[in-house]
């Protein structure tokens, strides 16, 4: 396995949420639970607080959970999931960030969806490659 392929596994977590999310967070928590084990701990009570039923979301559950992900990470700029915006704010340097990301993202075959280039899921996803 690729030294850097769990980066995968933990972009999920940052994910937009679906219904499948907790399988996700239960994969994380395998992955980590042997090396890392005060992550995993912390996994394991993140995964306990989510409102499953068999392993997987209900529809309102669902509904629920990604509300709260929008206004944690989407509607505040404090808690921002770009990157690049952390770092340099609406400096023109995010703008650099931004086309560089792009174009390495391009050359791996990483499709950025409706996300900017730097949204940490994405860059995750580009440390694996």
């Amino acid at each position: 396995m690729h030294q850097f392929a769990h980066y995968e596994h933990l972009a999920v977590l940052f994910d937009y949420p679906r219904r499948d999310y907790p399988t996700w967070v239960q994969t994380i928590y395998d992955l980590l639970a042997g090396k890392y084990v005060l992550a995993a701990a912390h996994v394991a009570a993140f995964a306990e607080a989510l409102p499953t039923e068999g392993g997987a979301f209900t529809p309102e559950a669902l509904d629920e959970v990604q509300e709260i992900f929008t206004r944690s990470f989407d509607v505040q700029s404090i808690t921002t999931l770009g990157v690049g915006y952390v770092m340099f704010g609406d400096d023109y340097k995010r703008g650099e960030v931004l086309v560089n990301l792009n174009r390495e993202l391009r050359e791996v075959g990483i499709d950025c969806g409706t996300e900017l280039p730097d949204h940490l899921p994405t860059v995750l996803r580009l440390i694996t490659r």
